[in-house]
Order: C-alpha cells, then sequence, then structure tokens
C-alpha cells in the first residue's frame, strides 16, 4: 500500500471497535505481528505473522486471482479483510458496487465484523473524505446485508445461513 496518499491510508480502528477517535496519522501497514520479548520487531522481523495490506491491494488490482491468508488468530484477519479493506475499496478507492459475503463457523462473528464496517463508514471523518461516494440504502442497511446505492453490499453469513443469488 506504499503508492497510496497518507489520506486513503487513514483508517480509524476504534471507530470501528465502537471507541474513542483513532490517533492522527494512523494506517494499516504491514508491521503488526507476534513476538517474544527478545524480538526487535520491525519490517525484519521473522516473528511477522499477519494480513500483507499489499496483497490485498494486489487482489483489488487484479493482480492476484486467488488469495489464501492462513495466520494465526489474533493477527487481525477479521479487521483487515472484512471492515477496512472493504471500506477502502467503497470509498477511497471508489470502487462501491463491489460486492461481498462474508462466512464464518459463527454468525455472531461476522454480524460483529458487519458492524464495525457499518460504523466506520458512517463516521463522520469518513464520510467527510468520501461520503460522495455512495449512500447507504435505506431498506438494507442492518446488522447482516449492509447495502449502498451503487449495487454494491456486503453479506454476513454462517454454517446454516444462507447465500442466495
Amino acid at each position: 500500500m506504499d503508492e497510496l496518499h497518507h489520506d486513503e491510508r487513514a483508517v480509524l480502528p476504534e471507530v470501528a471497535q465502537g471507541a474513542t477517535p483513532a490517533p492522527a496519522g494512523f494506517w494499516i501497514d504491514h508491521t503488526c505481528h507476534n513476538r517474544d520479548k527478545m524480538c526487535p520487531g520491525g519490517n525484519t522481523c521473522p516473528h511477522r505473522r499477519c494480513c500483507n495490506p499489499a496483497h490485498l491491494e494486489a487482489v483489488t488490482n487484479g493482480q492476484i486471482q486467488r488469495l489464501l491468508i492462513n495466520v494465526p488468530p489474533g493477527t487481525s484477519k477479521s479487521l483487515t479483510t472484512e471492515v477496512f479493506w472493504p471500506a477502502w475499496e467503497w470509498g477511497p478507492r471508489n470502487l462501491p458496487a463491489l460486492r461481498y459475503i462474508s462466512a464464518s463457523y459463527s454468525e455472531s462473528l461476522t454480524v460483529r465484523d458487519n458492524l464495525r464496517f457499518r460504523r466506520l463508514v458512517e463516521d463522520d471523518r469518513y464520510r467527510d473524505l468520501w461520503g460522495d461516494r455512495f449512500a447507504p440504502s435505506r431498506d438494507q442497511w442492518g446488522k447482516q446485508k449492509l447495502q449502498n446505492d451503487k449495487t454494491g453490499w456486503k453479506l454476513a453469513t454462517s454454517v446454516g445461513g444462507y447465500v442466495v443469488g
């Protein structure tokens, strides 16, 4: 994601979590990792395990057709792929017609992430930057399905859930 402008990289994790505003200048970068007390961290850390945003950007650009993300629990997979990435595609990338199906073993997890996504794209700061790109659908802006006025949507489902279409 290095080619993105600073404002386009700005994400609001505290907003997505339902807490306080994010500090100025915060963005997703490939610096998250699990490490022990002796690890210095940084870009050369051998313990880095997370979703590389550059790979997600390559999916958006059509450079990667199939991406498997296989990292341990607690490495921000859901937050990155189910909240920040779709919000980035609908807003900064101006691709609000994209559609997402989010599936998990637990409906509560996919609904949780849809609510985080909804809080993020409804935040005033997000709307100030990209509010002209799409508007929430009046009749489909709930927990399980979020639809916008540009034919894009985000559906949360699970084992035993439904996917029609």
